[in-house]
């Protein structure tokens, strides 16, 4: 049997990288996107402002699963994922992968988000990360999965590497005490994908820890299981409390979805001691 062709739409970013690393290594084909202007070996050019933008792409290579990591203008992206849709609609074989974000529900932080409420964004970003899952879930319906993801961690994602650099040169680092906030692992949004390109899923879901931590802790945490200083904190307190939070619910979800905190900071620590990605 002849291993599942995968294109990886902005493979070159950080998290994009990440997934392909991991499909890669699980066995999958897999082909990328970027924004330079040569092929190199599966990775390949894409601009995704022109017209017809990713057409030439699926045509070529015929995915049977879609990864969408995309990033640039929201117009130009809204337009790659109509006509992503379109594609998808013509071959039901195909299944799609759209990573979203907690931004859909930030015109309402007073608590943190299930899979079950519906968005209410603020911010254009939320209001357009909302509008193309709306678009791909009506268009798509099994076909499409959503992953919805808080900030995005692990040992080498460019938040942890800032903040390495700030505590290195002793430079503050803002933080809310009563902003609360869940957190995913880079290598756990790369395992849930993978598991829904395999057994397939549909709709939303939260990706992420189990429960939501202060801002100011959590940096904290982050920082003695890695092994660095205390960082200099320069900490304030918002005049409420804040969610940006978007805690796992979904009961059918792959066991990767949710993590508890301390699985989290595990991988922070030397290699070999975190949890492994089920």
């Amino acid at each position: 049997m002849s291993a599942m062709r995968v294109l990886v739409l902005g493979a070159s970013g950080y998290l994009g990288g990440v997934i392909t690393r991991r499909l890669a290594a699980a066995g999958f084909e897999v082909w990328g996107t970027c924004r330079s202007a040569a092929d190199t070996g599966r990775l390949l050019p894409l601009d995704a402002a022109a017209p017809d933008a990713p057409d030439a792409l699926l045509d070529r290579l015929a995915p049977q699963g879609v990864v969408s990591c995309l990033r640039g203008p929201f117009e130009a992206q809204l337009r790659c994922h109509r006509r992503l849709a379109a594609y998808a609609c013509r071959a039901p074989e195909v299944r799609v992968v759209y990573l979203s974000s907690a931004n859909v529900f930030d015109g309402e932080l007073t608590r943190p988000h299930t899979e079950a409420e519906p968005p209410c964004p603020k911010s254009d970003y939320g209001r357009f990360k909302a509008e193309c899952e709306a678009l791909l879930c009506r268009s798509l319906g099994p076909q499409c999965a959503v992953l919805r993801l808080p900030q995005v961690w692990g040992p080498a994602s460019p938040r942890f590497c800032e903040l390495r650099r700030a505590v290195a040169a002793g430079a503050p680092v803002d933080a809310a005490e009563n902003l609360f906030l869940n957190a995913a692992l880079d290598v756990q949004v790369a395992c849930i994908t993978e598991s829904l390109l395999r057994a397939g899923g549909q709709g939303i879901y939260h990706v992420g820890t189990r429960t939501a931590c202060g801002q100011a802790e959590f940096l904290r945490l982050v920082c003695a299981r890695a092994g660095l200083a205390a960082p200099a904190l320069r900490v304030e307190r918002l005049p409420e409390n804040e969610y940006f939070a978007v805690l796992p619910g979904r009961g059918d979800a792959p066991p990767a979805a949710g993590l508890e905190l301390q699985e989290l900071l595990a991988a922070f620590e030397a290699p070999g001691k975190a949890a492994p990605m089920r």
